[in-house]
């Protein structure tokens, strides 16, 4: 008998760092369970971490059930280097969205530069359009069992 995999992508209500979500939930129910979501994730990071893992588990139909909850229009994942060290900087939607009292001198500037300067409502908008569309469309290609929804609650964008 073949095993079953579930895949999970999204933000904070799909993976907290201390309590279940609803993807844990699920994810008990097969034999492998994948929980690849990051809380703050834009849909530009989840799209980069869903095609990251099709390239690590190739992805097929025969074994594996993926959801993905999209995340916020306004959010934006940018690299930031600390101490050497690089990583995606995620911190929820940049319209409503303040740098932390845990953020050093530095990740406030970056921040504050891509708020302010940088990132755009309108370009977030397509770039999530994009993201969505392009997982979408390989897992439409490949017949594979999959669900996507709202994460969040989009009537701030209205």
């Amino acid at each position: 008998m073949t095993k079953k995999r579930f895949f999970s992508f999204g933000c904070s209500f799909t993976k907290d760092w201390d309590c279940p979500t609803w993807s844990d939930l699920i994810g008990i129910q097969f034999d492998e369970y994948y929980n690849l979501a990051m809380p703050g994730s834009s849909n530009t990071l989840i799209m980069q971490r869903f095609i990251e893992a099709d390239s690590y588990y190739n992805f097929n139909k025969e074994t594996d059930v993926i959801i993905i909850a999209i995340s916020g229009l306004g959010r934006y994942s940018f690299p930031l280097t600390i101490n050497d060290k690089d990583f995606l900087y995620s911190r929820g939607d940049l319209d409503v969205s303040q740098s932390s009292v845990f953020d050093t001198e530095e990740v406030r500037e970056n921040f504050e530069f891509v708020r302010t300067k940088f990132w755009k409502k309108r370009y977030s908008v397509f770039d999530s359009y994009i993201a969505v569309k392009i997982m979408k469309d390989i897992l439409s290609a490949r017949n594979i069992t999959h669900k996507i929804f709202a994460g969040l609650d989009y009537k701030i964008y209205i």
